[in-house]
């Protein structure tokens, strides 16, 4: 990417920690889930959101 000039020209300044570590516990073996959000645009409503969670 560099070589080719294909770099973004805006950086942002780095981020702050995170405050944990990244782990996730379930409350229970074998149990897991995911939840993922989007935004996109209807004739009707304009922009709306849909959300799932996954079990």
């Amino acid at each position: 990417m560099r070589e080719n000039h294909l770099l973004s020209p805006h950086r942002g300044r780095p981020k702050a920690a995170k405050a944990h570590e990244g782990k996730i516990i379930t409350l229970a073996p074998n149990l897991m889930w995911g939840t993922d959000g989007t935004r996109v645009f209807t004739l009707d409503e304009g922009w709306v959101w849909i959300f799932t969670a996954v079990e």
